[in-house]
């Protein structure tokens, strides 16, 4: 009997599954969520024919294993019934101190598909030991090492790089975006980061940190999406903070 996920109600906005249907629409699967971290089980008979579907797919990047009760998540098996991992983090206390947190206990915002990819992020740019501030600096992180990269003229743009990475894995992070198909590239990366990030005298918007931190991507073919909040814009850890609820006439939200 072919299947196929409806276009509208496949998945929710963090793109874990909800429903499956078949071709003449009759739903065939779905899971239902009471709760924030997966606990609940699926439905594999939600039309009451009797015929069980078999779905294994859970969170992004997870597999739901019928022998451990577990999500498979790659490097680690993911508990749903407790929200954290079975396995401690392979990067250490570099991605938090709790190293069996799932996205920082915040599954309803935040998604961990494979636990390594390439991230690109922003934060304010602060200048006589904080006391002037002006525009942002992106840079790279890894989150298979929890190490960063960026440009950093006259140093070298990896040993020089203490950023903070990703709010998403570590509170008080900034502002980062994963980077799509960077899982198995990121020794590549960054090693192209510590290479290139320095390449050529810095320029601003010519050839700037948020330039070095385009760089290796394009020399791949690669569309990335660039940092929230770009040089100058608004981000929680940039220059410009985002701005509060208005009645929409605020034009720095236009």
């Amino acid at each position: 009997m072919p299947l196929l996920m409806h276009s509208s109600d496949q998945a929710e906005y963090l793109n874990t599954p909800r429903q499956i249907f078949d071709e003449q629409q009759q739903l065939k699967w779905r899971w239902d969520q009471g709760e924030p971290f997966g606990a609940g089980a699926c439905n594999p008979d939600p039309d009451g024919d009797n015929v069980q579907f078999e779905f294994n797919l859970r969170f992004p990047g997870q597999y739901f294993d019928k022998e451990t009760n577990a999500h498979y998540n790659h490097r680690r098996d993911y508990d749903q019934q407790t929200g954290r991992y079975v396995e401690s983090d392979p990067i250490g206390l570099q991605g938090g101190l709790n190293t069996y947190l799932y996205v920082t206990a915040n599954p309803l915002v935040a998604v961990d598909p494979t636990g390594l990819a390439i991230w690109i992020c922003n934060r304010q740019v602060n200048i006589g030991g904080g006391l002037l501030r002006v525009g942002n600096h992106a840079y790279l992180w890894d989150d298979t090492t929890g190490r960063c990269c960026g440009r950093n003229t006259g140093y070298d743009p990896f040993t020089s790089c203490f950023e903070r990475g990703p709010s998403a894995l570590r509170p008080g992070g900034d502002s980062c975006i994963r980077i799509p198909d960077t899982h198995g590239i990121e020794d590549t990366v960054m090693a192209c980061c510590r290479r290139r990030a320095n390449d050529n005298p810095w320029f601003p918007y010519a050839n700037d940190c948020h330039d070095s931190a385009d760089r290796c991507f394009s020399a791949y073919g690669m569309k990335v999406p660039k940092a929230t909040g770009g040089r100058v814009g608004r981000c929680d850890s940039c220059w410009l903070k985002p701005n509060p609820p208005s009645d929409g006439n605020d034009p720095g939200l236009k």
